[in-house]
């Protein structure tokens, strides 16, 4: 199996799709890191640590996280490469820049490429 590196214009689409996701209405685009540990109370999501992980532990993609959200996915997806290839290349800095227009639509399969692709680094 392949990897490849994908550049700086599909990191900054895919953040600006997932801005203006919540833009049209919808939630933003949460997660939660680390993740929160359900095994505090086995099988009660609502015991009071489970919120308090949750709340502590939720991060957001808006426009003052995008930068960093972005140098990660790069991050990612250069270790990804790295392992498949047997490589040590560092990444360069990232700068998000929003795309002007609505991200093309076509695009959205490629979306989940940098996932993927992180999938096959072992502590992914």
């Amino acid at each position: 199996m392949s990897a490849f590196e994908v550049g700086v214009n599909h990191i900054d689409a895919m953040l600006t799709a997932g801005m203006r996701f919540a833009y049209d209405g919808h939630s933003p685009l949460t997660w939660f890191w680390p993740e929160v540990d359900a095994a505090t109370n086995r099988g009660d999501w609502t015991s009071a640590e489970a919120g308090k992980q949750a709340r502590d532990r939720r991060r957001q993609l808006n426009p003052d996280t995008a930068g960093r959200v972005g140098a990660v996915l790069l991050a990612e997806n250069r270790r990804s490469v790295d392992h498949r290839y047997d490589e040590t290349e560092i990444e360069q800095p990232y700068n998000f820049t929003p795309l002007l227009d609505q991200p093309d639509p076509v695009c959205c399969p490629a979306l989940r490429m940098p996932m993927n692709a992180s999938l096959r680094v072992p502590t992914w």
